[in-house]
């Protein structure tokens, strides 16, 4: 059986990390030295965790590191656990966390990122930043193969809705989601899906991630707006279920 890879991507600012199952499927953010922030859809494939390897430090997916002067920074890891949310129910309590086998060396290129420490108040048609693989496959351009960073606009949550609805997907979206769509400038609008992709804010020079990716339909609609699980809503739920990590 081929192995799957959970490759760690992170932004070439080397503040946000963000990872992505082999061909392209999920992503998550780095926390601290032992656990990544991801959806709980990705931390419930107890069935694949023997497959999958934890790469840290690499953000092309075709890298065979021969001579790249970043390949020296990579690290690789396993699953020592997997934590969805108990709740987790489709868009529900779409959140998970990951705890690595060893603690993370920080390096230029592996960075964590902050959590939230209250409830930020934010407008529609805001800003926030994500990152993330693209799925589909082009053997031209291969955009499939590096990660990208794009911006986000918060839009209400009946957007989303009404959306969903129109193309055939019942959702009920509450204040523990919140909707967005890629700017008009983004180069590959709505290709990646990379379920448990952070969209990350800068407040005060500092990174925070405020959502997880929790839904985003494959489609070459440019209108087409995803679904984030709103991570303020549950950091009591983030800290209370990370051991220790030194």
């Amino acid at each position: 059986m081929r192995s799957a890879r959970f490759r760690l991507s992170i932004s070439l600012d080397g503040f946000i990390s963000f990872i992505a199952i082999g061909w392209p499927l999920c992503s998550g953010a780095l926390l601290n030295r032992r656990y990544l922030l991801t959806a709980a859809s990705c931390a419930s494939q107890e069935s694949n965790f023997n497959y999958i390897t934890l790469l840290l430090g690499d953000f092309d997916l075709k890298n065979k590191c021969n001579e790249s002067d970043h390949c020296l920074q990579k690290q690789t890891f396993s699953i020592e656990e997997a934590i969805p949310h108990p709740l987790y129910n489709g868009t529900f309590n779409d959140i998970g966390l990951i705890r690595l086998n060893e603690s993370v060396v920080y390096t230029e290129y592996i960075r964590p990122i902050c959590l939230p420490k209250n409830i930020r108040s934010f407008e529609m048609g805001d800003t926030l930043f994500t990152s993330g693989f693209v799925v589909h496959f082009d053997p031209t351009i291969q955009k499939d193969r590096f990660k990208r960073n794009t911006t986000t606009i918060l839009k209400p949550n009946n957007v989303c809705t009404k959306w969903h609805i129109e193309n055939g997907h019942v959702i009920t979206m509450t204040e523990f989601n919140f909707c967005a769509s890629d700017s008009e400038e983004s180069q590959f609008p709505n290709t990646f899906m990379d379920l448990g992709g952070p969209a990350v804010s800068l407040y005060n020079n500092q990174w925070y991630v405020e959502g997880v990716l929790s839904m985003a339909l494959d489609t070459a609609d440019r209108s087409r707006p995803t679904v984030y699980t709103n991570v303020t809503y549950y950091i009591d739920w983030i800290e209370s279920n990370m051991k220790p990590w030194n």
